[in-house]
């Protein structure tokens, strides 16, 4: 070989390198523009014809079932959401949750994964939520294993027909995770981490609906307020026992042990609990109106 074909083969390889770089960047667009059209149609913002357009781009049809599930990367510090540190972490749990979901409509945006499921016979509801939870465990795993100090949550979104629907799902799914935090403290349970709108269907038909806080507190019995007044001059912790209590099918024993306090104290904290509010635990009427105002509460502090 001579000089002169050396030096073509290096115009050769130039001209390969920009070739793939410019074909890189175009797929990269291509699937941007995708994303964002499917976000858009996700977010109601699509007239029906252009629905029709960019479902068949992402071989959606109008007859099978779908449910639209949001995956959330919440910061447990006040990590920003827009950082390049926060964008890779996210787009490498997007890549683990291709390995475990099938290969339909996903695309990430910001801190979230937004994924299209289809329903299929051979899969009830609950199989499914099964697996997303063996999932968010996975996932959850992966990130303590990295080092990162993020909260891997989970929305599911109510089942719809047609891809017309599907706004509707990503809606509920969003709620769902919306009122997490609210849902583990009335639920008693700090690590939940998979929500599906359909069980939580008081949150979604009635809460989400009431932005005014005024018809929130009307919620709250007369009883309650007197409580919070209480904790609040007294720097006290009565309303937390009352929602624990409650939740532990009025055990002393197990809210004892949730609250990390002596039962004795958990008995005192009831007596006062009963003195201020007149609370009558037999009566189940009068329970379930406590219980309403508690997450009443509970929605007006994430407000």
């Amino acid at each position: 070989m001579r000089e002169l074909d050396f030096i073509a083969l290096e115009n050769i390889i130039i001209t390969l390198q920009f070739s793939l770089i410019r074909h890189v960047l175009e797929e990269n667009l291509e699937k941007r523009h995708l994303r964002d059209l499917e976000y858009r149609m996700l977010n109601g913002s699509l007239s029906n014809d252009e629905e029709n357009e960019v479902a068949g781009m992402l071989g959606l049809n109008d007859a099978e079932i779908y449910r639209v599930v949001t995956f959330r990367m919440d910061a447990i510090k006040n990590m920003e959401k827009f950082t390049n540190a926060q964008i890779k972490e996210t787009e490498l749990v997007e890549n683990e949750i291709i390995r475990y979901l099938p290969r339909e409509p996903i695309f990430l945006q910001t801190n979230q994964i937004v994924y299209i499921h289809r329903e299929t016979e051979r899969e009830t509801g609950l199989e499914f939520r099964k697996k997303l939870e063996k999932l968010q465990k996975t996932i959850q795993e992966f990130l303590v294993n990295r080092g990162v100090e993020i909260d891997f949550l989970i929305g599911i979104g109510k089942t719809v027909t047609g891809y017309h629907e599907l706004k509707e799902s990503f809606k509920s799914s969003k709620i769902a995770l919306k009122y997490i935090k609210v849902i583990r403290r009335i639920i008693g349970d700090e690590d939940k981490s998979v929500i599906d709108s359909t069980k939580v269907g008081f949150f979604y038909q009635i809460l989400e609906k009431m932005k005014d806080i005024n018809q929130l507190q009307a919620f709250i019995p007369e009883s309650l307020n007197k409580l919070r007044q209480y904790d609040i001059q007294k720097n006290g912790e009565l309303v937390d026992t009352l929602e624990c209590y409650l939740n532990v099918n009025q055990s002393l024993k197990k809210t004892s042990e949730l609250m990390f306090i002596h039962y004795r104290t958990v008995s005192y904290r009831l007596q006062k609990i009963i003195e201020i509010t007149n609370i009558d635990f037999n009566n189940p009427a009068e329970v379930l109106s406590v219980r309403i105002g508690l997450i009443a509460i509970r929605v007006l502090e994430v407000m």
